[in-house]
């Protein structure tokens, strides 16, 4: 029981560099993490002057469909997403299609 518990964590740590910012993820990006990671990314961003924000998904295990929506909207931002896994760049490219898709069809 406690193993699950700590799988559907989210752990967020920012580390200030030279000249970068780094944001880095570990656990799984859903529910009620993907509304902490918002307000993490929304309080970096205010700070970074101009840096560029690195985001680590190295240790990513999981993303929901809102969480891949807020990590491309990240990106839209000027992040640069860095180490994701083949699950987790899947999830993001199928989120891309579908935006693709949604957009054809209303331009019809």
């Amino acid at each position: 029981m406690r193993r699950a518990f700590i799988k559907s964590m989210l752990r967020i740590t920012t580390q200030t560099r030279t000249d970068s910012l780094l944001l880095r993820l570990e656990g799984s990006l859903k529910g009620p993490w993907v509304d902490e990671l918002e307000k993490a990314w929304s309080a970096l961003a205010k700070t970074a002057h101009g840096m560029t924000i690195s985001v680590d998904l190295r240790s990513l295990s999981f993303v929901d469909s809102a969480g891949a929506d807020l990590l491309l909207r990240i990106q839209q931002e000027g992040a640069v997403l860095e180490g994701a896994s083949t699950f987790v760049v899947s999830i993001l490219e199928h989120k891309i299609e579908e935006s693709r898709n949604l957009e054809n069809r209303s331009m019809r």
